[in-house]
């Protein structure tokens, strides 16, 4: 990690998608989607790398009303209270932060791929990066 990382804030533009995966935890009480969304390395402005780790964006444990993708397609899911029922983090260089509000939509499934849209907003532990929106394309 450079020197950059001590006063490093986050911003909307540092949320830069690479891959994505999702999975389906499955119980006696239903099923729960996971989406987990590794990101681009950070640069500083002399390209070099700013982070020695990565930027990851999660949201986990969202119950899947009927525990099935298919029938959610077009809705959205929300959580409202970080754990209740959802956990979405931003991991940056290995440091995670909660988000107390959480709406994924999902937007398509064909086969294993997931085109789902996040929007993360509350930040509990104080990232300065009060919300943020991230597309992308999971493969299960």
């Amino acid at each position: 990690m450079n020197d950059d990382y001590e006063s490093f804030v986050p911003t909307q533009a540092d949320i830069r998608p690479e891959s994505a995966s999702w999975f389906l935890d499955e119980g006696d009480d239903g099923a729960y989607l996971t989406i987990e969304v590794e990101c681009e390395s950070l640069e500083d402005k002399d390209n070099e790398a700013l982070l020695d780790d990565y930027v990851h964006v999660a949201v986990e444990w969202f119950p899947l009303p009927g525990n099935n993708v298919d029938a959610i397609v077009g809705k959205r899911l929300q959580s409202n209270i970080f754990g209740e029922p959802a956990e979405p983090t931003l991991s940056i260089d290995g440091a995670h932060w909660r988000y107390d509000h959480a709406t994924v939509e999902i937007l398509k499934h064909n086969g294993d791929d997931l085109t789902v849209r996040m929007e993360f907003s509350g930040d509990i532990d104080g990232t300065d990066l009060d919300s943020f929106t991230c597309e992308v394309t999971a493969t299960r």
